[in-house]
């Protein structure tokens, strides 16, 4: 009998799996409230009969067709207008996910440096590691990552690009202020490193005044900007979409066509028949998730221990917490105790802290949350 295990790579062998993906199989149980995910409630997703109507209005055959690689050109091209750019300096791309995964293949080589905030989004990191690069985390301020870490970086270190989520950070929550991403730019012009700009919460916010992208910031071209449609109208669709320099959209291109040609064109015409009216749906969305939001802040505040702090984001899907135990020993206890949430330890490029959790407010329960809280406080105070 051919054992197929013995016909895998060294590379196929190595890779591991998500443990956020392996904390899914744990909490399906109906007692347990999970704050795990990271996923969006789909209250905010488009009615069935909404979406009937809007194929039976625009269906045409295209729809089903193979597409071109770089995407439908009119979704490219609204896309593109709202950065002020042409549609040859955007591509689609299947979910944000791909255009990450196809970063690395277009950028690293085994060995190289790359920065990524500390933490991050855990992914990404999954990403990067299938090439090997040096990953070198940089600590998180209240205001984003700490930029003088990371200019003495620089000064010592060649990197290919720094990885940033500036707003609402996956998964601590924090926004990058804007005299920092001016400071990133600058920084990337004198040291020649790309910035990419991992936005999928941008539009999440509920508090607090927007500031803009480093993309529209960036007159130099040193940012690559990644968004998704997943936060703002549907997952399922996995339509996601990079801005930037046009010759890496060009690498982009021939890299992506032995992986799957094309990102399905399906989806693809229906996100662009909805179009006009995303930022309606993102209102809506805005203000169901400000709700769940506020319910666990105060919940945590009624609830924590002495010595428990949490961020307070302002947008976006998630709470990062620092306790004073060891989170994923912790894990197991939480469980038997009803609730389930994300170890932090794993958003660590090098692992090396076991305090923090991460919480999702989105999908949970309006009168769940606040049970989840109140059992996970408990289990704090008992596993010490």
């Amino acid at each position: 009998m051919l054992e197929i295990s013995n016909l895998f790579s060294k590379d196929a062998r190595e890779v591991k799996p998500s443990p956020i993906r392996e904390i899914l199989k744990v909490i399906s149980q109906p007692n347990i409230i999970s704050l795990a995910g990271g996923i969006p409630n789909p209250e905010t997703f488009p009615k069935k009969e909404d979406i009937l109507k809007t194929i039976d209005e625009n269906y045409d055959k295209n729809w089903l067709q193979y597409g071109k690689t770089p995407g439908v050109d009119e979704l490219r091209e609204k896309i593109g207008k709202e950065f002020g750019k042409r549609k040859e300096e955007v591509m689609i791309f299947s979910g944000s996910q791909q255009a990450l995964y196809i970063s690395s293949l277009a950028f690293i080589e085994k060995g190289e440096a790359i920065v990524t905030e500390s933490p991050t989004y855990l992914a990404a990191l999954q990403a990067f590691r299938t090439r090997k690069p040096r990953i070198i985390g940089v600590e998180m301020e209240e205001d984003g990552i700490n930029v003088d870490s990371l200019e003495g970086i620089l000064r010592k270190t060649k990197i290919k690009f720094l990885y940033t989520i500036p707003n609402f950070q996956n998964p601590s929550g924090i926004t990058m202020s804007l005299e920092k991403r001016k400071r990133l730019i600058e920084l990337a012009e004198e040291y020649k490193f790309l910035i990419i700009e991992d936005d999928p919460y941008g539009k999440l916010r509920y508090s607090g005044k927007d500031i803009p992208s480093i993309r529209k910031l960036d007159d130099e071209n040193y940012t690559l900007y990644l968004g998704t449609f997943s936060k703002t109208f549907a997952p399922g669709t996995r339509i996601g979409y990079v801005v930037g320099n046009e010759k890496a959209l060009r690498t982009f291109d021939r890299i992506k066509q032995p992986i799957d040609l094309c990102t399905e064109t399906f989806g693809q015409y229906l996100i662009l028949s909805y179009f006009d009216r995303i930022p309606e749906n993102i209102e809506k969305t805005k203000k169901l998730y400000k709700k769940k939001r506020d319910i666990m802040l105060d919940s945590l505040e009624d609830y924590m221990p002495e010595g428990i702090s949490w961020t307070k984001p302002d947008g976006g899907m998630f709470i990062w917490v620092k306790t004073n135990v060891d989170t994923e020993r912790m894990f197991k206890y939480a469980i038997k105790n009803g609730v389930a949430y994300v170890p932090g330890k794993t958003f660590y490029p090098n692992e090396d802290d076991v305090n923090h959790l991460r919480l999702n407010f989105t999908f949970v329960e309006d009168e769940k949350i606040k049970e989840g809280i109140r059992r996970l406080a408990r289990t704090i105070k008992e596993f010490k």
